[in-house]
C-alpha cells in the first residue's frame, strides 16, 4: 500500500489526520475512510478482499468496488458492486447526481444551508 514509506511516516501522517493508527493492529481506517486489513504484513482494502473471496479470483487492477449505500465501512457483500473500470463507476455516480436533481425538483429533499447537508423535506 505504501511501498516506499517508513512505518514512522505512515504513523505520523495517520495521527495528523486524526486517525488512531497502531502498526501492530490487523486493521485500521485510512484517510479516505476505507477499512484496511493486514495480510502477510501488507495492508489491503477489506472491501476488495471480500469481493475477491466471493467471486473466487483476484480483482483486476482496473476493476472498481462500489459501496452501494455510500458507506465506505459497510463491507457486507450485498453492499458491494464491481464495475469493470473507472468509467463505468463514474457513470453510476453521475446517475446519483441526476436522481438528486430530480428529488430536489419534486421537493422531496432540500438543501439545509445551516448544516450544509441535504435533508428530506419536512412536508413529506
Amino acid at each position: 500500500m505504501f511501498p516506499n514509506r517508513k512505518w514512522s511516516e505512515i504513523y505520523t501522517k495517520a495521527r495528523r489526520l486524526g486517525r488512531k493508527y497502531d502498526p501492530y493492529s490487523r486493521e485500521f481506517i485510512n484517510g479516505n475512510g476505507y477499512k484496511l486489513i493486514r495480510i502477510n504484513g501488507k495492508y489491503q482494502p477489506e472491501h476488495r478482499r471480500i469481493v475477491e473471496k466471493n467471486i473466487g479470483r483476484k480483482l483486476k487492477h482496473e476493476e472498481i468496488v462500489h459501496h452501494i449505500d455510500f458507506n465506505k465501512q459497510n463491507n457486507d457483500i450485498e453492499n458491494l458492486h464491481v464495475f469493470k473500470n473507472t468509467s463505468e463507476h463514474i457513470k453510476c455516480h453521475r446517475g446519483v447526481a441526476k436522481v438528486l436533481s430530480e428529488l430536489l425538483a419534486r421537493n422531496i429533499i432540500e438543501f439545509n444551508a445551516s448544516t450544509g447537508e441535504y435533508e428530506i423535506c419536512k412536508n413529506q
